[in-house]
């Protein structure tokens, strides 16, 4: 990956030349049968570079606006980790319970016991809604999903 200046530099030249922000390359638009459109991440691969692979083990927290991966938690809350990071599960993710680990029921929370092999993405600190996540963890391929509890609200203060 090229150093900021020079890739701001880009940014700016494509900006001026295509009319696109190059800061939204890594979001593409959905459009719904209504005719209503959003835009969604679904290009961590291609816009980070990241560390080496390895196993992690932790809870899933898979609320609305807020999904976040607590490394090293066990069972329900009250937990006790210093870090949370924006799980990365994409269409290229192998693994088991995939299904279930992407398509969240309208209205509700879960809690899943998660094992996957990942790679951590390097210099995106600071994720997520209001900042709070500590990173992205791309998840290659899940070894292991167990559903701990399905709840309405958020855990906001219990992690």
């Amino acid at each position: 990956m090229a150093p900021l200046p020079v890739r701001q530099m880009f940014d700016r030249g494509m900006l001026w030349v295509t009319g696109s922000d190059p800061a939204t390359r890594c979001w593409h638009e959905v459009r719904e049968g209504s005719g209503h459109s959003s835009f969604r991440f679904d290009q961590a691969r291609e816009c980070y570079r990241f560390a080496s692979s390895r196993r992690y083990s932790g809870v899933f927290v898979d609320e609305f606006e807020g999904p976040r991966f607590l490394d090293g938690a066990v069972g329900l809350p009250p937990y006790r980790v210093s870090r949370a990071y924006t799980l990365e599960i994409d269409r290229f993710t192998q693994g088991a319970r995939l299904g279930d680990l992407r398509v969240r029921p309208p209205g509700q929370s879960r809690l899943w016991r998660i094992t996957f092999v990942g790679r951590q993405a390097i210099g995106t600190a600071r994720t997520g809604p209001r900042r709070r996540q500590d990173g992205i963890i791309l998840a290659d391929r899940v070894e292991s999903a167990e559903l701990l509890s399905v709840y309405r609200g958020y855990l906001i203060g219990k992690n």
